[in-house]
C-alpha cells in the first residue's frame, strides 16, 4: 500500500509532460496605433511634437522588425498667450528593430506577459513650416521600452488575433542641422547673413503610447 501510494503522488504531483515547451506570443505579424508627444530640435529652434503614430511588423521570436509612421504637429509655446502656436507639420517614415530582452510574468503558458525591449532603427523626415518652406532630412534612432500583452485563449468571435497589448516606449532621434537650420535662418530674417557655426547635430524625443494586436 506505501509503494502503490507513492507512486501515484509521484505520477499526480508531476508537471504537465509535453513533446515541446509551449511557444508564446511564437512568430507573426502585428500592427499597433496610438499616440506620440516628445520635442525635435530644428536647427536653432526646439518644438514641441504631438500626433499619432503607426507601426506594422513582424515578429519572429525574440526580435521584431517593424515599419513605422509618425504623423506630429509642430508646436512651439508662447509665454505671453500661455499657449502653444502652431509652428508646421512633421512627418517621419522608419524602420526599425526591436529585441525583447526580458520576460517578466508567469510563464511559457500564462495569459499575461511584460516584455521589456531596446530597438535601433533609421527613418526620413519630411517637414513643412506653417510659412510653407520645407525639409528633408535622415535620422538615426535608438529607443526602449516595455510591452505588456495578453494572450487571447480562447479568441473570442472567431478573431483571428493572437494577443493584445499596450505598448509604451522611447525613441532618441539624431540628424544632421544644416538643411533646418537654413529654412528657419531664412524665416525668421530676410536680410541675415549666412547662419553662425553651430552644433551639427540636432536631436529628438517621441515618447509613444499604443495598442498593439498579433495574429
Amino acid at each position: 500500500m506505501a509503494a502503490a501510494t507513492a507512486v501515484w503522488l509521484a505520477f499526480t504531483g508531476a508537471r504537465v509532460a509535453r513533446a515541446d515547451e509551449a511557444r508564446w506570443p511564437g512568430s507573426g505579424p502585428g500592427v499597433r496605433a496610438g499616440t506620440a508627444v516628445g520635442f525635435s530640435q530644428l536647427g536653432d529652434q526646439t518644438v514641441t511634437t504631438l500626433g499619432g503614430e503607426l507601426g506594422l511588423g513582424y515578429r519572429i521570436g525574440r526580435l521584431t522588425l517593424e515599419a513605422q509612421y509618425d504623423g506630429l504637429h509642430l508646436l512651439e509655446y508662447v509665454a505671453d498667450r500661455g499657449s502653444n502656436a502652431y509652428r508646421g507639420e512633421l512627418a517621419r517614415y522608419g524602420v526599425a528593430a526591436r529585441v525583447f530582452f526580458l520576460d517578466l510574468g508567469g510563464g511559457a503558458d500564462a495569459d499575461w506577459m511584460w516584455r521589456l525591449y531596446a530597438e535601433i532603427g533609421a527613418g526620413r523626415q519630411l517637414g513643412r513650416w506653417s510659412s510653407g518652406d520645407q525639409f528633408a532630412r535622415n535620422d538615426l534612432a535608438t529607443g526602449a521600452g516595455w510591452l505588456l500583452e495578453h494572450r487571447m485563449r480562447p479568441r473570442p468571435g472567431g478573431l483571428p488575433f493572437r494577443s493584445f497589448g499596450w505598448h509604451f516606449g522611447w525613441q532618441l532621434e539624431t540628424a544632421r542641422t544644416g538643411r533646418v537650420q537654413l529654412v528657419a535662418e531664412r524665416t525668421t530674417c530676410k536680410t541675415c547673413g549666412p547662419p553662425m557655426p553651430g552644433r551639427d547635430l540636432d536631436a529628438s524625443l517621441v515618447v509613444s503610447c499604443a495598442f498593439l494586436a498579433a495574429w
